[in-house]
């Protein structure tokens, strides 16, 4: 069976995927138990390059550097940290939410009951307890947006498919797929 590693990284950098050049890795078709070697050449100079070895939608060298999602289908999400050249392990800078699903699941992940509250519709709002809402996303540590869906992914880094309903530009329902 073949795996779909979606390979991004939150800086510029160009990939060398077992030995090819490629400047936007994006989605590589592998062997689940096939052996992908990349190495991340950062575009700027404040970060150095690293290689990561993944095999079947683990990785399996320099984990610190690494973030890797199994996905629903067979798709692995794997997203390079920037390695800095003044010290040589990764170093964990909280990113801006991009979108409004990333912005309500940090809200409530952080205990901001009242910013999560401001991204609902008043239907959606007034139907959750702030006790529902604060443990709406238990059991999940992240969540990661790739080509239009949004996963939530478990402690065990394995995600599942969610669909975040907008109406007037706020949310109106969550299901999961």
């Amino acid at each position: 069976m073949d795996m779909l590693y979606h390979i991004t990284a939150d800086f510029p950098a160009v990939f060398s995927i077992n030995g090819v050049f490629f400047e936007d890795a994006g989605e590589i078709e592998y062997t689940a138990d096939g052996v992908l070697y990349v190495t991340v050449f950062p575009l700027d100079a404040v970060y150095n390059p690293y290689t990561v070895k993944l095999s079947g939608g683990r990785v399996y060298a320099n984990e610190k550097q690494t973030v890797v999602y199994r996905l629903p289908d067979a798709h692995v999400y794997v997203r390079m940290k920037p390695r800095y050249n003044y010290v040589y392990a990764a170093k964990e800078t909280p990113q801006e939410a991009r979108s409004l699903s990333e912005r309500f699941f940090r809200a409530v992940t952080s205990g901001n009951v009242k910013a999560a509250r401001a991204m609902l519709t008043a239907e959606l709002s007034a139907s959750v307890t702030d006790a529902a809402l604060s443990g709406f996303f238990d059991g999940f540590t992240d969540l990661v947006e790739n080509g239009g869906n949004v996963y939530l992914i478990d402690a065990d880094g394995n995600g599942s498919r969610y669909e975040f309903r907008l109406r007037s530009g706020l949310i109106d329902d969550i299901n999961e797929l």
